[in-house]
């Protein structure tokens, strides 16, 4: 399996929850503050063109 993908167990375990959470908000604020009309159409673009989704954390997002 690719350590990319996260089975719905993995993500139960510990504090993976939490996380979760947390970089959910997070990617949901930074889609308000760049001004998006639609959060959903936001993310389903940033799915398809990920380094467009780098480009809103500023100039030289650190990788």
């Amino acid at each position: 399996m690719a350590p990319a993908v996260l089975r719905k167990a993995q993500i139960r375990a510990k504090s993976a929850p939490q996380v979760m959470t947390a970089l959910r908000s997070l990617v949901l604020n930074i889609f308000r503050l760049s001004d998006a009309a639609n959060i959903a159409a936001a993310i389903r673009n940033a799915g398809w063109r990920p380094n467009g989704a780098l480009e809103l954390l500023g100039p030289n997002p650190p990788l």
